[in-house]
């Protein structure tokens, strides 16, 4: 059975479609985009993300990732592979979460600046690391696990 269908990519489609249409506002404004895009946001997510996924699924890291595209895995590491992706869920929330109060920090340091310049700046930095660890957790990695829970149902007897 491939992991990666027609379904999954028209509904990672709509969900990208979503996005975007939201973040530039009814298509009207494609510059807003850029206002979404923060490297320190990123890598709070992400690179946490992945560093914790390399420290606890050790044995397992590289055949998780691969199980989604490869068609004959053994029913160990299509278990190991769900647990993985909805680890990586949980990882990927919880960072973003983590990024939120390093951006609340941020900002009531601002707050006792003269110049409060650095306010919006710093709640940007909250909100958009919640926004990367939901969109990642919800419209990534937990379909994938539920693509990979459906492929071990139709391969159990």
């Amino acid at each position: 059975m491939k992991l990666i269908t027609v379904p999954y990519v028209v509904g990672l489609l709509l969900g990208v479609f979503a996005l975007v249409f939201g973040m530039s506002a009814n298509f009207t404004n494609f510059g807003n985009l850029k206002f979404f895009l923060d490297g320190a946001s990123f890598a709070v997510v992400y690179i946490l993300t992945v560093g914790t996924l390399l420290i606890g699924c050790r044995g397992y890291f590289i055949s998780s990732v691969t199980s989604t595209w490869k068609r004959d895995i053994d029913n160990q590491t299509l278990d190991r592979s769900i647990q993985f992706w909805k680890a990586a869920k949980r990882y990927a929330i919880a960072y973003g979460f983590i990024g939120a109060l390093i951006g609340v920090v941020f900002t009531l340091h601002a707050f006792g600046d003269d110049d409060l310049g650095g306010v919006g700046p710093a709640i940007s930095i909250a909100l958009l690391t919640v926004l990367y660890g939901l969109i990642s957790g919800y419209l990534v990695f937990d379909p994938i696990a539920c693509l990979l829970e459906a492929r071990k149902g139709v391969a159990e007897p």
